[in-house]
């Protein structure tokens, strides 16, 4: 563990606090699918009500209820059940994948679906396996293990969950 900002932290805390800090340097618009969100949080700065030009937005999902979607997201995964993962995204979902150099993103319900039917087709016996989950709030860190036929790769998910439905999903691949 690590101490930070007069708190504990594990690796995966500490690399949603960097994650955070970059998009605020970086003065980074919100991506498509946060549409009006804005990233006021608790003093991780993360979790807390959503206001923006003082309009109130949804409140936040608990760390259970993120993780309960995260769950069923990744049951679907391995299942390749893609109806089933149209049923966990938002219509404004956003994905971007892992594709070399920075992944490509694919935004709206059809678009995501459309990229893991793809997936599930040239990859028919992926399988990731879910090392750790972290949330905070409607965020999550998920650290997987994607195996196939000879070989395996480790990465990272960086999700939102809004209204029980995943309306982010970024991914990073170690390599």
């Amino acid at each position: 563990m690590v101490q930070l900002a007069g708190h504990t932290a594990g690796p995966l805390r500490l690399i949603l606090d960097w994650a955070e800090e970059q998009f605020r340097q970086l003065g980074r618009p919100d991506p498509p699918c946060q549409a009006g969100l804005g990233w006021i949080g608790t003093s991780a700065g993360w979790g807390a009500s959503q206001h923006r030009r003082g309009e109130l937005w949804e409140a936040d999902m608990t760390d259970d209820d993120t993780r309960r979607v995260i769950e069923r997201f990744h049951e679907a995964f391995n299942e390749h059940d893609v109806p089933a993962l149209e049923g966990l995204i938002s219509e404004d979902c956003m994905f971007e994948d892992t594709s070399p150099p920075d992944g490509v993103r694919h935004v709206g319900r059809r678009a995501v679906a459309d990229a893991w039917r793809q997936f599930f087709v040239a990859s028919p016996d992926a399988e990731f396996e879910v090392e750790e989950v972290v949330t905070a709030g409607d965020r999550a860190v998920v650290r997987w293990l994607y195996r196939w036929t000879d070989g395996h790769v480790r990465g990272v998910d960086l999700m939102r969950v809004r209204g029980g439905l995943v309306t982010e999903s970024i991914a990073y691949v170690k390599g």
